[in-house]
This record gives C-alpha cells, structure tokens and sequence, in this order.
C-alpha cells in the first residue's frame, strides 16, 4: 500500500502519512481511531502497547476478578505491583 492509498483512505495528505512514517509528527486521537478501522486492530496493537493476545487474557481476568471479594481483589492488585515493579 502507497502513503497516498493510505492517505485517501483516512482522509489526510499524502505528507502526513510520510510524517507520521518518520516520526516528524504523530497522528491526533482522530486520526489514530481512522487508522485503527482501517487496519482492524484496537488502538492500543496499533500503538505497540498490547498484543492481541493481551486483550483476551485482560477480558478472562475481568471476569474472574467481578465475582471477588473486595479484599480478594485488593490482594490481586497487590499481587500484580509487586510483579511489575520486580520487572522494572
């Protein structure tokens, strides 16, 4: 696909997507949304931040976590600070 294909499809100039390319500039939330459409993923695989498989392991554990107890779920919470901080 050509910057101008991509470009007449969310409706910008072909500048902007050789922009966006290089890293002169970002798109705006706008922009972001279009281009998630257009390629059929969320914003956040768009943007790097969480693999497809990300999304469905966070829905399994939104599940589990609604029928917790309140301290149940704090201790969790606890539970995954401690693992990311250890990662950091």
């Amino acid at each position: 696909m050509s910057q101008v294909d991509l470009a007449e499809a969310i409706g910008v100039v072909q500048g902007t997507i050789y922009f966006w390319e290089n890293g002169k500039t970002e798109p705006t939330g706008n922009y972001l949304i279009s281009l998630a459409k257009f390629f059929g993923v969320t914003i956040d695989e768009l943007m790097g931040v969480a693999p497809a498989s990300s999304s469905a392991e966070l829905l399994e554990l939104t599940s589990i976590m609604r029928g917790m107890s309140d301290k149940d779920k704090e201790l969790c919470l606890e539970l995954v600070k401690a693992v990311a901080k250890s990662r950091i």
